[in-house]
């Protein structure tokens, strides 16, 4: 039964059962937070479960919890399944004060886009200012800054981090396409000046069966390769990546490079 259980399932019951094990009835937050709230992540799930505790206990790891010291214990916590956790909102912003750059852009990508639970950026930005140390508060501004709600999946959000960074043209997401047949399709990665179009190749679309629609993932892959064919008699040159090239920017640099997508001067960005 157990071993049945996905990971981010497994985190949660142990979650629910170390905080109510626990004599000070602690508020999940930070990354077993973020796991409940069905935030997307691309890095390892945690070892230890994240809660709040007072600046007078301070941040520390401590048994089987990582402990996130602050003054605003009981801001924005909601309960669920009989344990005290912080709300959304919340959730991202501490979760983003914490992760890397890439990290905090998928989730705020998601947050801000169709599935999320974020209408607005302002309340995050205020949230941010109250929530946030004022070494963390930079870091999760900017990629509030740079999140869009367009980026279709984490690896799409993760790649377009990796494209930033390594000091490509910025592109235009979701792309709308069509031909004298009518509608083509929605491209991931848009770059008009230099008629290049990227799109990232996650398993998900082909397998997933809100993308495949109920066909067989050979009839997705033979369909995906009809609209390719499509885009190709426009003109553009195509770019496809996957999960390893989105995780090893020299790869990503040269396919893009070899598709004739120059970079931009200056050095790279972090």
């Amino acid at each position: 039964m157990w071993q049945g259980l996905e990971p981010e399932d497994q985190h949660w019951i142990r979650a629910v059962a170390a905080a109510n094990a626990s004599p000070s009835r602690p508020v999940l937050s930070h990354e077993t937070a973020a796991l409940f709230w069905g935030i997307p992540r691309i890095r390892p799930l945690p070892s230890r479960i994240h809660v709040l505790t007072s600046r007078a206990s301070g941040s520390r790891t401590e048994g089987a919890f990582q402990r996130h010291a602050t003054d605003d214990q009981e801001v924005y916590v909601v309960a669920q399944q009989g344990v005290r956790i912080t709300g959304v909102l919340r959730t991202l912003v501490d979760h983003c004060s914490v992760m890397p750059f890439a990290d905090a852009v998928v989730a705020l990508d998601w947050a801000l886009g169709p599935e999320g639970a974020v209408t607005s950026r302002s309340m995050l930005r205020l949230l941010t200012d109250r929530l946030s140390s004022p070494r963390a508060r930079p870091r999760v501004l900017r990629a509030l800054e740079f999140a869009d709600p367009l980026a279709g999946s984490p690896g799409e959000s993760l790649s377009r981090v990796v494209l930033h960074q390594l000091g490509f043209p910025r592109p235009v997401l979701q792309q709308r396409f069509e031909d004298r047949r009518g509608f083509v399709g929605m491209t991931d990665f848009w770059w008009p000046e230099h008629g290049v179009i990227g799109e990232f190749d996650g398993a998900v679309k082909y397998l997933a069966p809100e993308f495949a629609a109920g066909a067989a993932p050979a009839q997705v892959l033979i369909a995906e390769k009809r609209r390719e064919n499509r885009l190709r008699a426009l003109g553009p040159k195509i770019v496809r990546w996957d999960w390893r090239a989105a995780t090893h920017p020299a790869e990503l640099r040269g396919l893009l490079l070899e598709a004739g997508l120059p970079l931009e001067r200056g050095r790279n960005r972090r």
